[in-house]
């Protein structure tokens, strides 16, 4: 697969814990973590998973980070 995905610090979180990570690496060729969601990860607890696989990256695919540009014209998310 060769889809580019930035991911938020929820399913980071939440896949670290239950360790499985590794679903985000085989749906995606490359992760990205914006700077504001590795900050916010990295806010945790020393011994949180998620904490610790930003800190510490498996080989690739890993979670490096990128800037991510926050538009000010944004007046409504679709989900």
């Amino acid at each position: 697969m060769s889809e580019t995905w930035v991911v938020n610090a929820s399913p980071v979180i939440a896949l670290a814990r239950i360790g499985q990570l590794r679903f985000l690496e085989e749906l995606a060729s490359l992760l990205l973590l914006p700077e504001a969601v590795a900050a916010e990860i990295l806010a945790g607890p020393d011994d949180d998973s998620a904490r610790i696989a930003v800190l510490c990256p498996r080989p690739p695919p890993s979670l490096p980070t990128c800037e991510a540009p926050v538009s000010t014209s944004t007046t409504r998310w679709f989900v």
